[in-house]
């Protein structure tokens, strides 16, 4: 639950060889009109270059990537809260 709370407040996932040893990346959910999240926007690379100073470096691009697609498609950060659930 820690985690999951530590996704909400920075708007990125951290993956640490989750999907693949040895690689790591980020990703963030990228929203509709409605606030649903129906697609996601990531980096992935070797973990010997993602390390914890390059990821905190990236994380915000890639929320800030995801929220600008998401203000294309219509989505308005006060649905964010309503569609995931969140108070």
């Amino acid at each position: 639950l820690t985690e999951l709370a530590q996704v909400r407040r920075i708007g990125v996932a951290i993956s640490r060889g989750g999907w693949q040893g040895g690689v790591d990346g980020g990703a963030a959910p990228i929203r509709d009109a409605t606030g649903a999240v129906i697609a996601g926007i990531g980096i992935s690379g070797p973990a010997i270059r993602l390390r914890s100073h390059a990821r905190a470096r990236y994380a915000p691009m890639v929320a800030d990537a995801a929220a600008k697609i998401s203000r294309a498609l219509g989505s308005k950060p006060e649905l964010r809260s309503r569609a995931s659930g969140e108070n």
